[in-house]
């Protein structure tokens, strides 16, 4: 969580920024530009969060498959 939240805000705080193109202005119009910076930020951020949700997951089942609570789902 705290690795998507350090993403989202790096990407934020370079597009309201505008930085690089602040320091060169013409010579990142296309590539490194601070819109494509922060998508980049955004999507990383996302891998995060979806990393950090399948961790938790795994780490459910395996303390559930320990306690013997799993559900069984061929009764249904």
């Amino acid at each position: 969580m705290v690795k998507m939240v350090f993403c989202y805000g790096i990407g934020l705080l370079l597009l309201h920024k505008r930085w690089p193109e602040c320091k060169k202005p013409g010579k990142f119009d296309f590539f490194f530009h601070s819109n494509q910076l922060f998508y980049f930020g955004i999507v990383v951020g996302a891998l995060c969060f979806e990393k950090g949700i399948k961790i938790m997951w795994l780490r459910n089942i395996s303390l559930l498959e320990k306690s013997g609570d799993v559900c069984d789902f061929s009764d249904l």
